[in-house]
């Protein structure tokens, strides 16, 4: 079960059928790829949405936000559950006016439950509100600012204070060029210089050029410009140019209002708009490459049709643009360009210093850098820290004192309430309003409630930790010294009864060869001079601590459990995949046990023998499977007695005839955790209990104890 793609809103300032490729195509394209779920909503559009390639789903700003029109569109494409996610998260507040019809809202949230947060990007400042409001849900912010004139006063009255707003608020700032940080301060983190860049692949000069294009003049060289010709676009400048230089033809491909002065000018040729994919076949038959842009906000421009020239051979002839100094092969002058063409028309290009920097300004890296801060919004704290609670109240302020008193600084901790009915919220909030809080719109349980902790933590390594726990000071600090060790995956706590702090409660968790898991060590006294590491088969979910990259490989919490027996089958999927667990015997802290999901009573005893069954038929190697297997029909032989004498056989066998009737869905765990088995059988047997008759003697001593 892998984890969940993380949803990004890419509210864009361009259509994705724009007829030029620009900044955010590229960028939303690109983190698509690289494992995304990236969500292009295109302005003053009614798109119900399309998929133009995998992992990247356009959808339009207008009636397509609509729920009803949405939750038709999403069941029909693969990616509508990360979908659904994405925009259930927000129905609370309802920045999108998605509220129109109540019944698909509640449908939807009902079948969510907990909707982990995901990351919504924006590049032009009147998407602020939204931006914001979603930001107070526990959305990542991402402001990607492109050029002054994004927040200039022209584009709408707020947008200048929305953009000090984005600036001071955002986890995320990025701008095109650094003369845009000029002047800003209060900003969470350093803004972070993601330039524009090039499609290499696209634009890169072949070896042979295409056919000339048809509407190209033919009969002198050309100095050419590509893109739209807005009011930046300096007219008396390229007017001059062309009357000053008879022997060029001066190209202008995009689209654009014309002045009446053009006609007059016979070597001066308006192509009109061309498709993105077309551009190349144009700009490479050019000489010269124009960018004659004019205005007050022209010094925090980069401009992309500058490395678009130079990839595909041809010097650049710009006007001054900070971002374009020191840029080889492009020349730079605010004064009149009579000369120039003949002099750059004759220089040998391209050259190695303008290969070796288009490298660098290639799409693919730029994204890259993007995708490794959206990775990490703000510097990552050592230990992210969840806990999930049900009715807990009582226990959790314990649970929560140990935490704010841990010596390990810049510790995260999310509590992750399940829809509880006592006042577990309102305590939350008024005496740990430093600890993150996310609410469940229902009671999901354990596995989901844990998962939607885990999507939402920011640390490289994740806690586990139930909420009738109390944890030493040094706990946090103690327990990730094992992860010094690339190759560990988990780590275990020693934890203690808080009852009878000198007897243990669980060292670690234990798994026995003919099937069922056990708490290691306990009701053992305390012992006095244990080893500092120890290995053992897995970290029980009361107080565990995992390495990201270890459940990015096997997946999260397996939520058709829903609960008991999940962080078992966690610890065998990581074992498979050869990330072992350490117990760590200086990781300290007492545990009650059951406070908030209950153990005992039906449910307890029906979800454990389905759980159970489950975990043993889809884990075992092959050959433990059939060396094994007579121990564990025995197991269930004697477990079935024990139930009958203590009156829940009826519980029991319904849990296990539950693994019976869904036989395909066994069959497709097993294909699971089988594949993701990397060590032999031998490597994993050495760690599980092989004397099944003593362990389960012990399991029922526990049990009423």
């Amino acid at each position: 079960m892998p984890m969940t793609p993380t949803p990004l809103l890419f509210f864009a300032p361009l259509p994705w059928d724009a007829a030029a490729r620009q900044r955010p195509h590229h960028l939303a394209r690109l983190l698509a790829r690289r494992g995304f779920a990236v969500f292009y909503v295109e302005p003053a559009s009614d798109a119900e949405g399309y998929s133009p390639e995998p992992g990247l789903i356009v959808v339009g700003d207008g009636t397509a936000l609509h729920r009803r029109r949405l939750a038709r569109w999403l069941a029909s494409v693969p990616l509508g559950d990360v979908m659904r996610r994405a925009f259930g998260a927000v129905s609370g507040d309802d920045p999108l006016n998605l509220s129109r019809d109540s019944a698909v809202v509640q449908a939807v949230d009902h079948r969510l439950g907990l909707t982990p947060p995901g990351i919504v990007l924006i590049e032009l400042p009147h998407h602020a509100p939204m931006a914001l409001r979603l930001q107070r849900q526990g959305w990542t912010l991402v402001y990607d600012r492109l050029d002054p004139s994004s927040a200039s006063a022209d584009i709408g009255p707020f947008s200048a204070r929305y953009d000090e707003q984005l600036y001071a608020r955002a986890e995320i700032v990025t701008v095109t060029t650094e003369s845009l940080n000029r002047g800003r301060h209060g900003l969470k983190r350093p803004a972070t210089v993601i330039p524009n860049g090039v499609d290499l692949a696209r634009f890169q000069r072949r070896k042979q050029l295409a056919v000339i294009p048809r509407s190209l003049p033919a009969g002198r060289p050309i100095a050419g410009y590509v893109g739209t010709l807005g009011p930046w676009f300096d007219w008396e400048r390229v007017i001059g140019l062309a009357r000053s230089n008879p022997a060029w033809n001066i190209v202008l491909v995009g689209p654009g209002r014309i002045p009446k002065e053009v006609v007059a000018v016979q070597n001066l040729h308006l192509l009109g708009p061309r498709s993105y994919e077309a551009l190349p076949e144009f700009v490479q038959h050019f000489r010269v490459g124009l960018i004659p842009f004019k205005g007050r906000d022209i010094t925090g421009v980069d401009p992309v049709k500058a490395y678009e020239y130079l990839a595909c051979g041809v010097p650049v002839l710009s006007v001054p643009f900070p971002a374009l100094e020191g840029v080889p092969g492009v020349t730079l002058t605010a004064a009149s360009w009579n000369g120039w063409l003949d002099e750059l028309g004759h220089r040998r290009f391209p050259d190695d210093a303008v290969q070796t920097y288009l490298k660098q300004r290639d799409w693919g890296v730029l994204s890259d850098r993007l995708a490794a801060a959206l990775a990490h919004p703000e510097p990552q704290p050592p230990l992210s820290v969840v806990i999930p609670t049900y009715n807990g109240r009582a226990h959790l302020e314990r649970c929560l004192w140990s935490m704010a008193r841990q010596t390990l600084k810049e510790l995260e901790v999310i509590v992750v309430d399940d829809r509880s009915s006592d006042d577990t919220v309102s305590f939350c909030a008024q005496c740990y309003p430093q600890f993150r809080l996310l609410r469940s719109a229902e009671n999901v349980g354990f596995a989901r409630a844990a998962n939607a902790g885990i999507r939402a933590a920011r640390s490289p390594f994740i806690a586990l930790l139930n909420n009738d726990t109390e944890m030493a000071p040094d706990w946090a600090e103690n327990v990730l010294v094992p992860f010094q060790d690339p190759r560990i995956g988990s780590v275990a706590s020693f934890l203690c009864q808080m009852q009878r702090p000198s007897r243990v409660d669980r060292a670690g968790d234990g798994y026995s060869a003919v099937g069922g898991a056990f708490n290691r060590l306990h009701n053992q006294v305390d012992p006095t001079d244990p080893p500092r590491f120890e290995e053992v088969f897995g970290a029980s979910a009361a107080a565990a601590v995992y390495r990201r990259a270890a459940l990015v490989e096997v997946g999260l919490l397996d939520e058709s459990f829903e609960a008991y027996y999940e962080d078992v089958d966690l610890a065998w999927r990581l074992q498979l995949a050869g990330w072992p667990c350490v117990l760590h015997h200086g990781a300290r802290g007492l545990h009650l046990g059951s406070a908030s999901y209950q153990k005992g009573g039906e449910r307890f005893v029906r979800f454990s023998a389905r759980n159970a069954e489950t975990v043993y038929w889809s884990a075992l190697p092959p050959a433990l499977l059939a060396k094994h297997l007579p121990g564990h029909v025995a197991f269930l032989v004697l477990q079935s007695v024990h139930r009958l004498v203590s009156g829940e056989l009826g519980p029991y066998l319904r849990g296990k005839l539950e693994v019976l009737r869904s036989i395909p869905s066994l069959l497709q765990h097993r294909q699971e955790r089988q594949a993701l088995r990397t060590i032999p059988a031998s490597e994993i047997e050495r760690l599980i209990e092989k004397r099944w008759f003593r362990q389960l003697v012990r399991q029922l001593i526990d049990r009423h104890s």
